[in-house]
């Protein structure tokens, strides 16, 4: 399989990396999102993708879900937890309490925080990744063993790729962007590791590289200047995504997006396109889900625009037209809601609706269907309802 090589003009990369082989030998042009063109907004209507079905959380009063606890899909398990607190719960698909503990602290057996979390199906064992080690809990929270992080390596995503390994993301020593160039925290740092993605063993903590290399990597960051002050701008992407029994790999710098299986084959999945002045701006990309009709694309254009935040949209491609467009999320059952965001997990799209939330759109008569049916059993002291989507 070959790897990932940044940078290269249009034509080679469409020449090469915008096609892969099928088992017969005839070459089949990869999706392609071309930054370069106009591309057309489209209004998409979340039950006409996918089917929609609505998630309540059974816990006592005094485990509720705010909204400072992140989700994390995992199979058939649900999970939130809070990355400053230390709380971590575990639910089904039902919305059955599966599993809670808080092991926050200094000890051995404790984590100073939840920087990333990971979940093994096939040993029910829970991954909690701190700056200096990650901790593995059983579902029970009973602890179980640490696997050290070495100094040369600063994790930015984790996941359970199979029974044996973990799948990291590595950004030590990764530019930022200022003014559209690539710059490094001090100009003598090392360039940073040109395989951004790694495996750990789970049991030994052995790590080796996963043989995708990209070349003139950087980071979701934009260091400007407002008012004369330094002023920084944020646009976190997972790297990881769940996606029919592979799991969908993501990297700023890339322009061909791969996949890997449980087995680590490597399949080409996606190419784009970059904007065709530096000047321009860089685009981070995540490939989120990908199914036989669609993929969803979240992209982040890394250039001060003068807002607060980075501008991101999501991208819808239709596989059957060969076309992508500007995707509008949009419930039929919750008129006028925004629903740009989702978490994403195995061609799964998943929205927190807070009862707040509901009941006042129930209020001003927004809510239709099932979804107003649970709002009218609900009181703002009640947990969140979750949007679950399973694409076609």
């Amino acid at each position: 399989m070959r790897n990932i090589f940044i940078l290269l003009p249009t034509i080679l990369l469409l020449c090469t990396l915008g096609a892969c082989k099928k088992n017969s030998g005839v070459e089949e042009a990869l999706p392609v999102l071309d930054f370069r063109q106009d591309i057309p907004e489209k209004e998409v209507t979340l039950q006409d993708i996918g089917d929609v079905r609505y998630i309540r959380f059974h816990t006592s009063d005094s485990i509720l879900l705010g909204d400072h606890m992140r989700l994390l899909p995992c199979g058939d398990k649900l999970f939130f937890y809070d990355r400053g607190s230390g709380d971590v719960l575990g639910f089904d698909k039902d919305g059955n309490s599966l599993s809670r503990f808080n092991h926050k602290g200094q000890g051995a057996d404790e984590y100073t925080g939840i920087y990333y979390f990971a979940f093994d199906q096939e040993k029910a064992e829970v991954f909690i990744c701190a700056p200096k080690r990650i901790q593995v809990y059983g579902m029970d929270g009973r602890y179980k063993r640490s696997l050290p992080i070495p100094d040369s390596i600063l994790i930015d995503d984790i996941i359970s790729l199979n029974g044996r390994f973990l799948l990291l993301s590595e950004m030590r020593n990764t530019p930022f962007i200022q003014d559209g160039e690539l710059k490094k925290y001090a100009e003598e740092l090392p360039d940073p590791n040109p395989y951004p993605f790694l495996l750990m063993d789970k049991e030994t903590g052995k790590i080796e590289a996963v043989p995708v290399r990209s070349e003139g990597r950087f980071q979701n960051l934009v260091w400007t200047m407002r008012e004369g002050k330094p002023f920084i701008l944020v646009g976190r992407q997972q790297h990881f995504f769940p996606a029919s029994g592979k799991y969908l790999l993501s990297q700023p710098a890339a322009d061909t997006l791969y996949a890997i299986s449980p087995s680590r084959e490597l399949v080409p999945m996606f190419a784009r396109l970059p904007l065709t002045k530096e000047k321009d701006g860089k685009i981070g990309c995540a490939l989120m889900a990908a199914t036989s009709r669609i993929m969803l694309v979240d992209a982040v254009f890394l250039k001060d625009e003068g807002m607060n935040q980075l501008k991101r949209q999501l991208y819808v491609y239709d596989i059957n037209k060969k076309s992508p467009a500007v995707g509008s999320l949009v419930n039929v059952e919750f008129e006028g809601y925004n629903n740009q965001y989702p978490v994403v997990s195995d061609n799964k799209l998943y929205f927190i609706l807070y009862p707040h939330v509901l009941l006042e759109a129930k209020e001003n008569h927004k809510l239709s269907g099932k979804l107003l049916e649970i709002t009218e059993t609900l009181d703002e002291e009640d947990n969140p309802v979750l949007v679950e989507v399973e694409l076609y």
